[in-house]
């Protein structure tokens, strides 16, 4: 008796939790700057699956090389240089927003000393290269309603934008150089999905008579 209330338990808990996620990468230069990236809609076999819940990741890093100088002619200074960035990912229906991600930035170098202006450009004591500035952030959005858009054998548009700053403090005069501002990540839908409460039952129906025919048979 314990085998025939089992099977069907077993057949039914595999079938009620499922997901399948899509991801791709985009990078484009700031500040500001865009790319739209696509990603598969749901495939739903003809109506036997059921998309109960739709979440967009994303994650994003934003990247500046910086270079300073101090031009004053008269004053030394602690120079230090900063970055703030944000990024967002949005999924439209028309001027419907369905999804919507972002995440923001913020780096800084230094204090690092240096004197007043020597006269010779990106060179001397008056001036220091930074490096690469950069940092990144995540979130995340999901939908459990109204999920047809996300349903077909096409693609869903991600529209991705950002955009960042970079600041110089420590001097009231000062030049800089930057060098591959931009951002760059991963997005990524993740559908959640169950077979329809009839296939469910057919499955639990057929699993229930295997069992019955392996008592018969024994």
């Amino acid at each position: 008796m314990g085998a025939v209330l089992l099977l069907p338990l077993v057949v039914l808990g595999v079938a009620s939790a499922s997901s399948i996620p899509y991801s791709t990468t985009y990078s484009f230069g700031l500040s500001p700057g865009s790319q739209t990236v696509n990603l598969p809609q749901f495939n739903d076999l003809g109506g036997t699956l059921t998309l109960t819940k739709v979440t967009l990741d994303l994650d994003g890093d934003i990247h500046v090389g910086v270079e300073a100088e101090n031009d004053d002619p008269l004053l030394p200074a602690n120079m230090s240089v900063s970055l703030l960035g944000i990024f967002d990912g949005k999924v439209m229906n028309g001027v419907i927003e369905l999804l919507h991600a972002a995440g923001s930035i913020t780096d800084t170098h230094g204090p690092v000393s240096v004197t007043a202006t020597d006269g010779i450009v990106r060179s001397g004591p008056d001036y220091h290269n930074y490096g690469t500035l950069n940092d990144s952030d995540s979130d995340s959005d999901f939908l459990t309603s109204g999920l047809s858009y996300f349903i077909g054998a096409g693609t869903i548009p991600v529209d991705i934008t950002g955009s960042g700053g970079y600041s110089v403090s420590g001097t009231s005069n000062s030049t800089t150089w930057v060098t591959g501002f931009g951002v760059s990540g991963t997005a990524m839908v993740t559908y959640e999905y169950t077979p329809e409460p009839a296939t469910m039952a057919m499955l639990g129906l057929g699993a229930l008579g295997l069992a019955a025919r392996r008592r018969r048979s024994r």
